[in-house]
């Protein structure tokens, strides 16, 4: 629950060597790793299809989208977390997006106020996916920008041919 309008709720989860949040808002579930169909002639990125609720949902390789790895991750995660986006995400329909991760640790209470910018030194992340950093814990953890996932047309690539 949010306290007051400066603060949030933030899932804690570990990707790729790195700690990284996202909004509990957009969070629809978190599942165990289920039966993945692939899809031919998709980014490097997108491990395939997995079926939620009925629904076909893109499964993203988290540490290879978000640019924290080069090489393709091995499927040996732990748990996937299902996301929707949020209200101002202009689109009749929408499609869940899953994300690997190795590890889910907590939720936490993030004041808006705390958040800093990606440091200036930072690799090859895609500034779009990220709403910055925030220390906790002495760690330093990324904020997912979730909605900017959903400019991504996965709808094309989810039609493609899939194999299994």
């Amino acid at each position: 629950m949010e306290n007051n309008q400066n603060q949030g709720n933030y899932l804690k989860f570990f990707s790729g060597g790195h700690h990284l949040l996202i909004n509990v808002f957009n969070v629809h579930s978190i599942i165990e790793i289920p039966e993945i169909t692939t899809i031919s002639q998709t980014p490097k990125y997108i491990l395939g299809v997995i079926v939620v609720e009925g629904n076909s949902v893109p499964l993203l390789d988290t540490p290879v989208r978000l640019n924290l790895t080069k090489t393709k991750s091995k499927i040996q995660k732990t748990k996937i977390i299902v996301t929707i986006p949020s209200d101002n995400v202009e689109q009749d329909e929408f499609m869940p997006i899953a994300f690997t991760t190795e590890d889910i640790d907590d939720v936490i209470i993030l004041d808006q106020n705390e958040i800093q910018p990606l440091p200036t030194e930072k690799e090859e992340y895609d500034d779009r996916l990220f709403e910055g950093t925030y220390e906790h814990d002495q760690k330093l953890m990324m904020l997912l920008n979730i909605d900017n996932f959903y400019k991504e047309n996965f709808d094309e690539i989810i039609k493609r041919k899939t194999t299994k």
